[in-house]
């Protein structure tokens, strides 16, 4: 009778420890399946500040030329988002006397800034593309010794919506020229690109941002309503300001160069824009 009482209990310790086991199994695999179910894909939710435009990163294949951009599926779907339509129209600037004005930043309160694209010494497929495809209204001020034997380059950038404004002749440093000479530079440009693209430049920016009185005169003679600076630039994949603010505010305007390094700094100036609220305008829109 004793040693039936004593298998019995063994045999209920057996069952105990076996229930013990169990649910230590049911316990591991349950922790497992959560933690593949929270990584899973299905589960991702984007971050926020995810870019908008997707871009391929990595070293330049050959001839220093970026290559082929990753094509987002919404991207072109997404860049009215970075768009600010014209409102109409805006007060005009005032000008000296036979002098050109000169603009660091649009005096305005919509939330809007305004992207130009210096010299267009790169002329690469990617570029073409990129822009052709977003049709964002960036300015181009175009110097004409590096475009004159690909006009057709930069016709189809404003057929886009690209207008081409005035970088000179021959890109020198104004202030070592005369007046004459700097309106030789100046208005040869605007005369070019009249007959080449079939509007005349109105906009003036001087290379290297130099520039004295004399061509300011130069300018207006020239026909150019004002001598467009900049607050901003990007360059090289990093963003600079002139000032320690850190961030974009309306009315600024942002410089960029036709560079191998474009379609990285396209990637930096729209996800700025996008931190700081903003959008891109039409500069000749705002800068009557």
């Amino acid at each position: 009778m004793a040693t039936g009482k004593k298998n019995a209990g063994r045999l209920i310790i057996k069952i105990i420890s076996r229930q013990k086991n169990l649910v230590v199994i049911v316990v591991i695999v349950i922790v497992g399946f959560s933690l593949i179910h929270k990584d899973s894909p299905r589960n991702h939710t984007p971050n926020r500040t995810e870019p908008i435009f997707a871009l391929q990163t990595s070293a330049y294949p050959q001839h220093g030329v970026e290559p082929e951009p990753i094509r987002a599926p919404h991207a072109i779907k997404t860049s009215p988002l970075l768009l600010m339509p014209w409102r109409g129209p805006v007060e005009p600037q005032s000008t000296p006397p036979n002098a050109a004005q000169v603009v660091y930043k649009v005096s305005t309160t919509d939330p809007v800034v305004f992207v130009s694209i210096d010299d267009g010494v790169v002329q690469s497929p990617e570029i073409l593309d990129w822009l052709t495809r977003h049709h964002l209204p960036f300015t181009m001020f175009l110097y004409n010794g590096v475009i004159k034997d690909n006009y057709q380059y930069f016709a189809k950038l404003q057929a886009a919506g690209l207008p081409v404004e005035n970088h000179t002749l021959n890109h020198p440093h104004l202030p070592k020229l005369n007046l004459d000479q700097q309106k030789t530079e100046i208005c040869g440009a605007a005369d070019t690109y009249a007959q080449v693209f079939g509007r005349r430049p109105t906009l003036f920016r001087p290379p290297y941002g130099a520039f004295n009185v004399d061509t300011r005169q130069a300018a207006a003679e020239c026909g150019m309503r004002a001598i467009v600076m900049w607050h901003a630039t990007v360059d090289r994949g990093v963003m600079h300001f002139q000032d320690d603010i850190g961030h974009l505010e309306p009315g600024d305007i942002v410089l960029m160069h036709f560079r191998p390094e474009f379609l990285q700094d396209i990637q930096v100036l729209t996800n700025q824009v996008q931190q700081d609220k903003l959008r891109i305008g039409r500069l000749e829109d705002w800068l009557k």
